[in-house]
């Protein structure tokens, strides 16, 4: 939820921050952090109980983090985002202490043939705060060619392989998908597939 609307709905997701309100969030002591910390505290109270457990928790926090489409995704400072996920991970890990989680960074769907690398690399919080790395994909030809579309030269391998420079040496996932891609495409190499660690059709 955006800690600066009340109700929590999904449409107060999408409601955009100012760059002096996304500024206020990311720097402790504001009125603004202190509202982050408490929606995060009462949101992630749930993780503790599944910590207790030492159930582990594949943890996808700031959903499509360079999409532009959530309060999160600070377009005008990618840098902000950035310092969002550090922060957030600094406090469940640090100050909560849960070490259940498993850090997936999940970027959006692949924008066009030529995906700016640079733009999305912004984003990136660090390797020292991330343990997977994944992509959203959907329109995709799952079953057969793994080209996006009729006019489109998109494939699975193209986001598996700017997911690569994004985020290098992390494993790389299908964090949403339609389907499962061709799983027989995918493990004899077919150039439009590639070998996600897992998918969340």
């Amino acid at each position: 939820p955006n800690p600066l609307q009340s109700g929590g709905g999904f449409a107060a997701s999408q409601i955009k921050l100012t760059t002096a309100q996304f500024n206020a969030i990311v720097t402790p002591g504001t009125p603004e952090f202190n509202a982050m910390i408490l929606d995060l505290d009462r949101h992630t109270d749930y993780l503790g109980q599944l910590a207790a457990l030492n159930i582990p928790v594949l943890w996808r926090p700031l959903h499509e983090i360079d999409a532009g489409w959530f309060w999160w995704n600070d377009g005008n400072n990618p840098a902000n985002t950035a310092e969002l996920w550090r922060i957030v991970y600094d406090y469940l890990v640090t100050v909560r202490g849960f070490h259940n989680l498993i850090w997936v960074d999940s970027a959006a769907q692949v924008q066009a043939a030529n995906d700016n690398l640079a733009f999305r690399q912004q984003f990136y919080p660090g390797a020292q705060y991330v343990d997977i790395a994944g992509i959203d994909l959907y329109n995709m030809d799952y079953q057969n060619t793994g080209l996006q579309g009729t006019s489109s030269t998109r494939s699975y391998k193209q986001a598996f392989d700017l997911m690569a420079q994004v985020c290098p040496g992390k494993m790389l996932a299908l964090t949403e998908c339609e389907a499962l891609p061709n799983p027989d495409k995918m493990e004899n190499n077919d150039p439009n597939f590639a070998r996600w660690l897992y998918a969340m059709p």
